[in-house]
C-alpha cells in the first residue's frame, strides 16, 4: 500500500497488490520499515508545532491528508518495531518526496517551539536525513510538492 505516489500507486484497497510493474519504484519509494524517525513523542510535538505555527503562515499541505498519512505510517513503522505479523498491519510506503516534507515539519515544527540544549542537535540531524533523499526528487509530481495525493 502507498500513501501517495509519484507513479502509479498501489491502490489503498488492494494491499495485495505489488509494485514490480512500475518502473524506478523504489528509487522514489521508501517502506516504512526502512524509515528512520524520532521518538514519537518528540515527532509528535514538533508535527503539532509545526502546523500551529508555521503551517497558517506558509500553507504547504492539506492538514487532514497529512495527519492521516503520517498517522499511517506511524502505525506501519510500530508495527515493523515490534514485529507484527504483515496480515495484521500492512506495511506502507511513502515516496521520497513525502517522507523530505516530513522531515523538514521536524526542522521547522522544533524551530518554532521554545529552544532547549538539545534542539539544534535534532533540527541538524533530521535536515540531514532530508538533504539525503533529494537525489530522488529530481522528478516532481504534485503528491511531492503537495504532501498528499
Amino acid at each position: 500500500r502507498s500513501l501517495e505516489g509519484d507513479e502509479k500507486s498501489i491502490p489503498w484497497g488492494d494491499p495485495t497488490a505489488q509494485p514490480v510493474e512500475v518502473p524506478n519504484y523504489w528509487r522514489y519509494h521508501r517502506p516504512a520499515s526502512a524509515i528512520e524517525l524520532p521518538p514519537k513523542k518528540e515527532a509528535d510535538e514538533c508535527f503539532e508545532a509545526f502546523f500551529h505555527h508555521v503551517h497558517p503562515n506558509f500553507i504547504l499541505f492539506h492538514r487532514s491528508t497529512f495527519q492521516r498519512a503520517y498517522d499511517t505510517l506511524w502505525r506501519s513503522w510500530e508495527a515493523a518495531r515490534r514485529g507484527v505479523p504483515d496480515d495484521e498491519v500492512k506495511e506502507v510506503t511513502v515516496t521520497t518526496g513525502w517522507l523530505v516534507s516530513l522531515y523538514m515539519i521536524f526542522v521547522f515544527g522544533s524551530r518554532s517551539m521554545p529552544q532547549t540544549p538539545g534542539s539544534l542537535e535534532f533540527q541538524r540531524k533530521w535536515h540531514a536525513e532530508a538533504e539525503r533523499l533529494p537525489p530522488h526528487l529530481y522528478s516532481a509530481s504534485l503528491p511531492n510538492v503537495c504532501g498528499h495525493s
